[in-house]
């Protein structure tokens, strides 16, 4: 009896250790405030299409989330840029004054479609997402590279920025990129066009992957000339742009937002 007793007693603390560990890093106990740019070129407006896809999935899953006329207001009283860019001092700050328990802040980018030999168009696009508690703490993160056709350029860039939202918000529900590197990681992305080829774009990834306080990078895109990279680690959008700089003296830096950054040769 006493062994059976014993029995019953581990497995019920297996079975709280296990329901503990694979809960989402975010908390459906807490408003949560979305924050999401976009990057995209001229030819397509996205409309916020991205934070309302990841606002839509997050209350589908039964997360609490800041509603649509408070954002509004919030978004003319502070520097969401900022926000975006994981300004601590500035979430910390917003959080307190507007009772929000924590943020989701992303980027997403379009690239421009291209005409495949089907005669229809491909869209990438690249949603990348970053979460904080109310002591602008990381706590998860997802970075999602989506792809989709259509027979406008307009259809295949919003087909493939719903897929990049909608999957990034799901890894983020899953904590997809928590644990113990997520105290001091974040994710950031590069897209730089002109490059000349794919061993270009790939001497680029070796470099990237040799800038200390990287944890992780990889090319999430590659064609006509232009080359993603999604990277992991301790440094900055800003900081990794400059590494490459002063490796590649011909490359310059472009449009900034957030945690994104835009480069060409």
């Amino acid at each position: 009896m006493k062994r059976l007793r014993w029995i019953l007693a581990l497995c019920s603390v297996f079975v709280l250790f296990f329901t503990a560990s694979s809960e989402a890093v975010i908390s459906r106990n807490k408003n949560i405030a979305v924050f999401i740019g976009d990057i995209g070129q001229t030819f397509f407006t996205s409309g916020g299409a991205a934070e309302n896809t990841i606002r839509g999935i997050l209350l589908q899953n039964g997360f609490k989330i800041v509603n649509e006329a408070q954002m509004e207001k919030i978004k003319r009283s502070v520097d969401t840029r900022k926000i975006i860019g994981g300004n601590k001092n500035l979430i910390k700050s917003f959080t307190k004054n507007y009772h929000v328990g924590q943020v989701v802040v992303g980027q997403a980018t379009v690239h421009k479609p291209r005409l495949n030999e089907f005669n229809m168009y491909t869209g990438t696009a690249v949603v990348s997402l970053n979460a904080y508690d109310a002591n602008a703490q990381y706590v998860a993160a997802s970075s999602v590279t989506g792809k989709e056709v259509g027979y406008s350029e307009d259809e295949a860039a919003h087909k493939a920025l719903i897929a990049a939202a909608q999957q990034a918000a799901v890894q983020l529900i899953a904590g997809n990129g928590a644990g113990q590197a997520a105290a001091s990681s974040q994710i950031c992305a590069l897209s730089i066009s002109n490059v000349g080829s794919f061993n270009g774009a790939n001497e680029i990834l070796v470099a990237l992957k040799g800038m200390p306080g990287v944890a992780d990078v990889k090319m999430s895109g590659y064609g006509a000339g232009n080359a993603s990279f999604e990277i992991s680690g301790s440094v900055s959008v800003t900081e990794a742009a400059q590494y490459l700089i002063n490796r590649f003296p011909n490359l310059r830096l472009g449009v900034v937002n957030g945690a994104m950054a835009q480069m060409s040769f």
